[in-house]
């Protein structure tokens, strides 16, 4: 899969525009540090910990890798430390320490150590914050997506355009044969197509 097919990849499958950050980092080859010994950039290690628990909530382990099989919260943090902007980068930061302090002062305990129904219940806030804030920005010349809506987008960014995924969960093939628009499903393994 070339960068360019990843980009549109990623925009139909967030179902968003791609920003210019996105098509930067795509095009840059960013992913994520899959070595044994890692340190974050732009995240400690309980804000890491933090993220990859809801973006494992966003995409689960089923019978295909979740978002911490993939290491979807090392791809968060070179987003951010190579290519959000400084005010993009604080908006990011104070959403999720927003989050874990939530999650503290709700069931005592850090983010990462919630259960499901927890993380469900963390999660529900944030959409609620999401919609608060969305309602608030319409007149804002130039808004900054609240934290959960750049959570999900960095999350399935990172997921979709992982190596891992793109080559063993969604169908690849580099020399495509004719298209038949109404091919059946059950004939594809029940898989969606990477190109």
């Amino acid at each position: 899969m070339t960068r360019r097919d990843a980009i549109k990849k990623t925009a139909w499958l967030t179902g968003c525009a791609v920003s210019t950050t996105t098509v930067a980092a795509v095009l840059a080859g960013c992913k994520a540090d899959v070595s044994d010994i890692w340190e974050g950039k732009v995240l400690n290690s309980s804000q890491y910990e933090a993220v990859s628990e809801l973006a494992e909530f966003i995409l689960p382990k089923t019978d295909t890798p979740g978002a911490k099989d993939v290491f979807v919260g090392r791809f968060i943090d070179e987003m951010l430390a190579g290519f959000y902007s400084k005010k993009e980068k604080d908006s990011f930061k104070l959403g999720l320490n927003s989050s874990m302090n939530f999650a503290s002062n709700t069931f005592s305990k850090p983010l990462a150590e919630l259960n499901k129904d927890e993380i469900k219940l963390v999660m529900d806030e944030l959409i609620r914050q999401a919609k608060s804030e969305t309602e608030k920005q319409k007149d804002d010349d130039d808004p900054i997506k609240p934290f959960f809506l750049q959570l999900k987008h960095l999350s399935m960014l990172g997921y979709y355009t992982c190596e891992e995924i793109s080559t063993n969960v969604l169908v690849f093939d580099p020399v495509p044969g004719d298209y038949d628009g109404c091919y059946p499903l059950e004939e594809t393994g029940g898989r969606a197509w990477a190109i």
